[in-house]
């Protein structure tokens, strides 16, 4: 049954991502777990760094096992995914669609990833449609014992709220993390993509001036005297060109020139091996 789970839930395309999240951001976080529900099933799942809430006091050590409170947020779910009256309260679900209807804000609360798709050059819209929920999974204590909560944050509505271990017999959440760069008291730390974050920015401001400085080289500028170039538009390059002038050349035209940036290339150069040192 594991195998069959591991191949229809793509488990190890799943890993690979994981992998270069943690890379990346500096820190997976996995979600696994099973249900009875229509047969005996195992999820795994790779949560995204965004939605993922813990406790700050967790460090980054057992920040799992140390965690008074943790969740995942931007948890979609349609009013139909809801309806089983035995698992979730049907008056909560019901009232938080009704103000849905009348309130679609909740796209706002989308802040942080239109940040990043607009980062990536694509659109920043994202979209949740009329008949879906969006939901927090929190898991908590409260009163010594463990509790788990699916609720709607901005409606003050909670679908599910029942112990743990009525959830998961293990009464443990289903969380796992790793980081490339753990430290004892800091759950998020950087990754690989923040090390190379400056270098990268650096050698971009290096590389812009190499090229511009090349244009102008290239094209050049010119000073020259307004009462012996009779059209100056014909300064302009171009091909089989001519320009116009009353008397020498010599001394009516003067071409500024640019100085090379071989100071430049080797601050590049440099940043490169500070770069590869780092990685």
């Amino acid at each position: 049954l594991l195998r069959r789970d591991m191949q229809l839930g793509n488990w190890d395309l799943k890993d690979v991502v994981g992998k270069k999240e943690g890379a990346l951001i500096g820190r997976t976080i996995y979600k696994k777990y099973s249900t009875s529900e229509d047969g005996f099933t195992d999820y795994f799942e790779v949560v995204d760094h965004l939605d993922f809430l813990i406790d700050p006091l967790a460090g980054g050590l057992e920040p799992m096992e140390r965690a008074r409170f943790l969740g995942q947020d931007n948890i979609i779910r349609t009013i139909y995914d809801l309806d089983d009256k035995e698992i979730y309260d049907q008056q909560s679900v019901a009232e938080i669609a009704a103000k849905l209807q009348s309130d679609r804000s909740a796209d706002n609360s989308y802040a942080s990833r239109q940040a990043r798709r607009t980062a990536l050059g694509l659109s920043d819209a994202v979209y949740i449609s009329d008949d879906a929920l969006k939901l927090v999974e929190w898991y908590t204590i409260y009163k010594g014992k463990k509790v788990y909560l699916l609720c709607s944050k901005e409606h003050m509505k909670a679908v599910r709220c029942l112990p743990l271990v009525e959830v998961f017999a293990s009464n443990d959440h289903p969380f796992a993390t790793w980081a490339p760069f753990p430290r004892l008291d800091e759950f998020w730390t950087p990754g690989l993509g923040e090390l190379i974050k400056e270098p990268n920015i650096i050698q971009n401001v290096v590389l812009s001036q190499i090229l511009d400085n090349n244009a102008y080289r290239n094209y050049g500028m010119k000073a020259y005297d307004t009462t012996k170039v009779t059209n100056p538009a014909e300064l302009v390059p171009k091909p089989m060109g001519k320009v116009g002038v009353n008397g020498n050349p010599r001394d009516a035209i003067l071409q500024i020139e640019f100085p090379t940036l071989d100071n430049a290339v080797a601050a590049y150069n440099l940043v490169d091996q500070i770069y590869d040192k780092e990685t």
